[in-house]
């Protein structure tokens, strides 16, 4: 408008008198009528540029509203434990999810709230309530490891949801970072939380992880003595979706080795065990390993095994050894 405005020309007339007062009239309405015409299309331009940031108006005027309601709370539940530290093919969930929380931490707003939960044997804590303390937040996301346990995700939901419960006054989210692995998740509650709190699963790490590992150790019996049967019992977890012939070996700090071979069927357990005899008493620690894998932490398992004295009995009774039915 400014730049395609007409310019005054000077022009040579006679001296007319009349004239002179007619141009000196519309003049001044000419300039009325250039005000106008600026404002309209000033006006024009500003309402197309409404009609293109429309979606973000909208939804600065919500984080506004947000804002004035002291924004949202929110509880991260990153989860910490053994399946986390898988690495085959690529960064391993632990690190994916960490960058997920440090992503979740840099959508922070003036008004919002937030803590962040390790969620790994028992929920661990940055803070007792969210906070806006960010720096503390995003030095624990960096700060976190993988631990060797199996996380127990109800404890560490039911503490989300008592924290946010605590803040009723805003709306309450909970993120869930997690390689989402059944063995952890298929007995988790979630009729603990209500409809006022959103949650947002954030699934990390491959779809199929192709790992076998050692998930328990039992020793039968407990307490065996010396010249007594002993069996060493473990349970191998095939997680992968291919059959898996491998190696179960049995290794004791004397030296001492034992073998056998295993074939685990997909998504199944095998138990195998060994039987061993001890003719002294003593302490022995034993480790039990499969091959490495994806995830180390699994492939082996520690014990130690107490051989006692047998304890040698006296019985005195009046009852005769040859009766079939005697007590003693």
């Amino acid at each position: 408008h400014l730049l395609t405005r007409r310019t005054p020309r000077t022009l040579t007339f006679p001296t007319l008198q009349f004239l002179r007062a007619a141009v000196a009239r519309q003049s001044r309405i000419y300039q009325w009528r250039h005000l106008l015409l600026l404002l309209v299309r000033t006006a024009l331009i500003v309402l197309i540029l409404a009609a293109f940031l429309k979606p973000v108006l909208m939804q600065g005027a919500g984080a506004g509203a947000r804002s004035r309601k002291g924004g949202r709370a929110q509880v991260i539940l990153m989860d910490v434990s053994a399946s986390m530290g898988y690495t085959q093919g690529g960064a391993s969930p632990f690190a994916q999810a960490q960058a997920a929380a440090l992503k979740i931490l840099d959508n922070f707003r003036s008004g919002d709230r937030v803590n962040l939960i390790r969620m790994g044997r028992t929920p661990a804590g940055s803070l007792t309530e969210p906070s806006d303390s960010l720096f503390l937040l995003r030095t624990d996301v960096r700060d976190a490891h993988v631990t060797g346990e199996r996380a127990d995700i109800g404890a560490a939901l039911a503490e989300a949801v008592r924290q946010l419960k605590a803040i009723p006054d805003l709306p309450g989210q909970i993120f869930l970072i997690s390689d989402l692995q059944r063995s952890n998740w298929s007995a988790v509650d979630f009729s603990t939380v209500g409809p006022e709190i959103e949650m947002l699963f954030v699934p990390v790490g491959p779809d199929a992880a192709d790992n076998c590992g050692i998930t328990d150790v039992t020793i039968r019996p407990a307490y065996p003595t010396a010249g007594e049967p002993v069996e060493v019992l473990c349970k191998v977890a095939n997680y992968g979706s291919q059959l898996k012939r491998l190696p179960l070996q049995l290794h004791f700090a004397e030296g001492d080795n034992f073998k056998r071979e295993l074939a685990i069927e997909p998504h199944t357990t095998t138990s195998a065990g060994f039987q061993l005899r001890f003719p002294k008493s003593g302490r022995h620690e034993g480790t039990l390993s499969i091959p490495e894998d994806g995830l180390t932490i699994d492939d082996s398992r520690c014990f130690t095994l107490n051989i006692a004295d047998q304890v040698k009995i006296l019985l005195v009774t009046d009852e005769e050894r040859s009766t079939a039915s005697s007590s003693a």
